[in-house]
């Protein structure tokens, strides 16, 4: 029969079986202090407050007044083994209204002088981080199904979407926390989520049509698929995602994306991750309104007949206009880089493919809006920017009304 000490979550560890009972001092404390001193478990915060630790004072021949233990540093003692256990006498915590977390199934019989301790659903939310994690694939092997406590915090994640939705609804919770890849089938609805993957190179977050996700937000993964409407990308991969709408940004397009029409959708220092001669593609539907800053590399701009302004904002590479789907509209384009049609052929400001309307304020070698080859210093490229930044802004204003 052993408690078990977990330095990293501070936990003390009530889970196994066998146990029913457990002396404060002598299955707790005295444990406690030898854990500390074996191997580098030193390098842990104390779970005791040696400070504090008082009584123990002899009151008649071969009798003492009881000792009062005190926890610290937010460590708390886990019951998570079946059982009501059992603890006297005299444990209480500087942190916490209880030091108890009970999990379901479990109890806690507290033999302390002056107070009982309950389970506290305070701590059992704060003990999800803030979101619910799922773990589909079980790469922790730990992942588990189940709606009840601790299963979708970080050390037991959710294996199901039918349970993630169940705790994240029980609990109160906006964000879902993706181990490895995640893959959503129709109908699901995670409108409104904040889903966080561990990196856009180790979890992939793939959306299937028919699934609902307005307003979901999305970060630290590689996304693809259908979306909707009203999202916020930030620090993904972007690969053949279709109908988007709302901001992306801090992120990279490896593949094609197609925007919601009709509204407006904000593209905030984006890149492209198409080494060579390729470029990403992006469709604008038509009708889609495009807001793109500080984007470097290559982008293709695909269909669009609408009649609105759009502006995009180099910090370096090129714009293509296809010049096939591209009939209409106002496209503001500055920065450092160069605009042209499908076939290489560089586009001036004024009127292209008979009904485009292009206000080209790009910086090049020699040359403000217009073709030519350039090789910028940093030194060129700094006095470019500082000149286009002064003046684009007024020369928007005034071309877009030719």
């Amino acid at each position: 029969m052993a408690i078990v000490f977990n330095g990293i979550d501070r936990l003390i560890e009530v889970t196994d079986p066998a146990i029913v009972s457990l002396d404060a001092q002598k299955d707790i404390y005295s444990a406690w202090k030898l854990w500390a001193q074996t191997g580098d478990n030193s390098k842990y915060a104390p779970a005791f407050n040696l400070n504090s630790v008082f009584g123990g004072n002899p009151t008649i021949e071969g009798q003492n007044a009881p000792r009062y233990f005190f926890l610290t540093n937010f460590w708390r003692i886990l019951i998570d083994n079946g059982n009501v256990v059992s603890i006297g006498l005299n444990l209480y915590t500087e942190n916490y209204s209880t030091p108890y977390i009970v999990a379901a199934g479990s109890g806690i019989s507290d033999r302390n002088s002056d107070a009982v301790s309950v389970n506290s659903a305070d701590i059992q939310y704060a003990s999800y981080g803030g979101g619910a994690t799922i773990d589909i694939n079980n790469i922790t092997g730990k992942a588990t199904s189940g709606q009840l406590h601790p299963i979708g915090t970080a050390r037991v994640p959710v294996d199901n979407l039918d349970d993630l939705l169940g705790i994240l609804n029980t609990v109160g919770l906006g964000t879902i926390y993706v181990i490895g890849d995640l893959n959503i089938p129709s109908p699901y609805d995670f409108s409104g989520f904040h889903f966080i993957g561990d990196s856009a190179l180790k979890t992939t977050i793939t959306i299937n049509s028919g699934v609902t996700i307005t307003g979901a937000e999305f970060e630290n993964a590689t996304i693809t698929g259908e979306f909707s409407t009203n999202h916020k990308i930030t620090d993904c991969i972007i690969e053949g995602v279709n109908n988007i709408n709302g901001l992306i940004q801090n992120s990279g397009i490896t593949d094609s994306l197609s925007l919601q029409p009709g509204v407006l959708t904000e593209l905030w220092e984006l890149k492209s991750r198409v080494p060579g001669p390729n470029t990403p593609q992006l469709d604008l539907n038509a009708t889609a309104i495009l807001s793109c800053r500080d984007y470097e590399g290559g982008l293709k701009i695909l269909n669009y007949s609408g009649s609105s302004a759009h502006t995009i904002s180099l910090a370096e590479g090129q714009v293509i206009l296809d010049s096939n789907t591209v009939v209409s509209g106002i496209f503001v384009v500055r920065g450092i880089g160069k605009l042209v049609d499908e076939n290489g052929v560089y586009i001036e400001s004024g009127t292209w493919n008979g009904g485009v309307t292009i206000v080209n304020e790009l910086l090049t070698a020699g040359n403000i809006g217009g073709g030519g080859d350039s090789v910028w210093t940093t030194g060129e490229k700094d006095e470019v920017i500082q000149y286009s930044k002064k003046a684009s802004d007024n020369a928007e204003q005034a071309n877009l009304k030719l």
